[in-house]
């Protein structure tokens, strides 16, 4: 009887989420989801207490926490380097993850970025083209969640409207070498493996599943571009 209840309560809470996720931002739903969750797990850790399985609601406890906590450790520092500078005076704020060290500027507002691992180690954000960033957010996505939401704040301030800028018309189409940097491929990439690392990256990055419109639409022209 319980896990039934249970079932009608996630059923009720799923039918009410979907009308307000029909007008909501992406943003909203990957906040909804994320609360979605953690009420999920709490109420699920609360019944395995109540029937008596103590030890697998600690079990569920020492998994979900340090995951449920680097994540809100993430949002927390992107919220800090959102597009409203701090004000004059306040203390230098830095940030770092496994693959990004991210700083702000109190007098300015100016936020700067080093890439920590990967091909562009040691390289400045703001020195990398768009294909090289776009390359970055696909590597984080698949390997390092806890940067993403930095990185889209680092994208947000430092190239303002990115995310959601269509193709210019008359705009030269994407080049085979940017197209393997989106994809994360190398040169000699069959076109099974184009498919599959679309497959892979378009997993976690596109709108419906709480990604950007912005990355699932380079994806996109990246995998037509290698497969013509």
């Amino acid at each position: 009887m319980v896990w039934i209840a249970l079932g009608s309560l996630v059923l009720l809470l799923a039918l009410l989420a979907l009308r307000g996720f029909a007008s909501a931002s992406v943003t909203q739903v990957r906040a909804a989801l994320l609360w979605f969750g953690a009420f999920l797990a709490l109420a699920v850790g609360g019944l395995l207490v109540v029937s008596g399985r103590g030890p697998m609601a600690l079990f569920l406890l020492f998994t979900l926490a340090p995951l449920a906590w680097r994540r809100w450790q993430a949002r927390r520092l992107a919220a800090s380097f959102g597009a409203t500078p701090p004000p004059q005076g306040a203390a230098e704020d830095v940030v770092e993850t496994a693959t990004l060290s991210l700083r702000i500027d109190p007098a300015t507002g100016t936020m700067s970025g080093t890439v920590l691992r990967g091909r562009h180690a040691g390289c400045d954000l703001a020195m990398l083209r768009r294909s090289q960033i776009e390359e970055i957010f696909a590597d984080c996505l698949e390997n390092d969640p806890d940067s993403v939401p930095l990185l889209e704040a680092w994208i947000a301030r430092m190239q303002p409207g990115d995310e959601a800028e269509p193709p210019r018309p008359g705009a030269p189409p994407m080049g085979r070498e940017e197209a393997l940097a989106v994809l994360g491929l190398h040169e000699d990439a069959s076109p099974d493996q184009v498919r599959a690392a679309y497959l892979r990256l378009m997993r976690v990055a596109h709108p419906d599943r709480g990604g950007s419109d912005w990355l699932a639409a380079r994806l996109n022209e990246a995998r037509d571009t290698l497969l013509r």
